[in-house]
This record gives C-alpha cells, sequence and structure tokens, in this order.
C-alpha cells in the first residue's frame, strides 16, 4: 500500500472512514505498518494489540496496540475525544512498564506524547494528509523502531532551575517598588489630614459595600 492509497483509504469518503472505533483500529495501524515498512504487532507478550492492562482504579482494561518499552496506543473514531483517550492511557501506563511514547488517534491524526522520566512532555502531531511527505513518515516511523530519538534534551531540573535564575535576573533588575515610595509619602503627611481621609475612605467604602454586597465578599476574600 502506498502513502496516497492509504490516505484515500482511510480519509472521508474512502472505503475505511465509515468503520466503527473497535472496527478500524486494527485494520488501520496494520495498513500504517505498511506504508511506514514496520513488523506489525506480532508477539502477545510484547507487541500486540488490545494488551491487556489493570487500570488505576483496579479494573481491567486494553491498550488498543502496545509495543513493550516502546509504546501504547489508543485509537478513536473521527473526530473522537483524543484528551479522553490520552487518559485512559495514562492510567493503563504503570502496567504497561511506562512506555517512553503515548500515541492517540482517531485516524485522521496521529499524536505522539512523550513520557520519559524526569523530563518534560513533548507532543508531535502528525495529520492523516500529511503522510505523502516523507519526513513525516519518518517521524512515526522512529515512534516504532527509535522512542529514544524523542527524548526531550532539557530535564525538568534544567526547566526549573533555568526559571528560577530568571527570576532572579528580574528581581534584581527591578526598582524600588513604586508602593514602598507611596507608604513613605503617606507616612510624612499631618496626622490629621490621615485621620480625614481614613474617615472618608471608611464612608465611602460602606455605601458602596451597602449597594453591592457581593464587593464585600470578594473584598474578604483576597485580602484574609
Amino acid at each position: 500500500m502506498t502513502p496516497e492509497q492509504f490516505i484515500g483509504h482511510w480519509s472521508p469518503g474512502g472505503g475505511g472512514y465509515g468503520m466503527s472505533e473497535r472496527g478500524g483500529a486494527q485494520p488501520h495501524f496494520i495498513d500504517l505498518c505498511t506504508v511506514l515498512g514496520v513488523q506489525s504487532p506480532n508477539d502477545a507478550d510484547n507487541y500486540s494489540f488490545k494488551f491487556g492492562a489493570k487500570l488505576l482504579d483496579g479494573k481491567r482494561g486494553f491498550a488498543d496496540v502496545f509495543k513493550r518499552g516502546v509504546c501504547a496506543w489508543e485509537y478513536k473514531q473521527p473526530s473522537g475525544d483524543l484528551v479522553g483517550a490520552l487518559r485512559r492511557l495514562k492510567d493503563y501506563a504503570s502496567a504497561l512498564g511506562n512506555p517512553p511514547l503515548l500515541v492517540v488517534s482517531d485516524r485522521m491524526v496521529f499524536r505522539i506524547y512523550t513520557q520519559f522520566t524526569g523530563r518534560p512532555t513533548e507532543i508531535y502531531e502528525v495529520a492523516l494528509k500529511a503522510l505523502n511527505d516523507p519526513a513525516k513518515r519518518e517521524l512515526l516511523r522512529c515512534a516504532f523502531t527509535d522512542p529514544a530519538s524523542f527524548q526531550p534534551k532539557r530535564t525538568n531540573r534544567d526547566i526549573t532551575e533555568a526559571a528560577a535564575k530568571a527570576f532572579a535576573d528580574v528581581a534584581e533588575r527591578m526598582p524600588e517598588p513604586a508602593a514602598t515610595s507611596v507608604s513613605r509619602s503617606a507616612a510624612s503627611r499631618p496626622s490629621a489630614w490621615r485621620t480625614s481621609s481614613r474617615a472618608a475612605c471608611s464612608a465611602s467604602s460602606r455605601k458602596t459595600l451597602a449597594c453591592c454586597p457581593s464587593v464585600c465578599l470578594k473584598s474578604s476574600l483576597r485580602f484574609r
């Protein structure tokens, strides 16, 4: 099967487009393997369809495709809930040995989520119609053959340290807060002026709160 044939068959109007979520998952994956030139599932323990896994709540479920130490896939039908599919894969991840790549697809798009320990998640997306591009096919092929190529270069610690340094640099460059100047100015004013100002503000506040009770609630929450 050529990339063009694959795209045509699984696109709207093609022979595979109207298949159900369950009915289309395995044929779609097998066709994809053919287009990418990789082996389709052939090992019940290490690379298979409908691989059994225990969910976090103790119930059992199945990953649509599982390749040990490489990836786990969850399929939806076109326009299906890929966010929910990813959530389900994450529920399986521990039971599956925490594969480094989680892949979700509605047959119109493929999303690859990296899950390397101690590193941030990165997302790669390939549309069905883009599979006539050799670079896009190579990206998907690596999800089968070279998961390490997706490992983010920076660790979570690198990101945290860089953020802390950036905040420290900003703090060093900041001028003296305007609030400090305002408070000093207020402190230098005559006591009688400050007293009358407080009284005026208090009266104004009471009038505002009487008209808008919600302001009172918001104020108490904001300054508590």
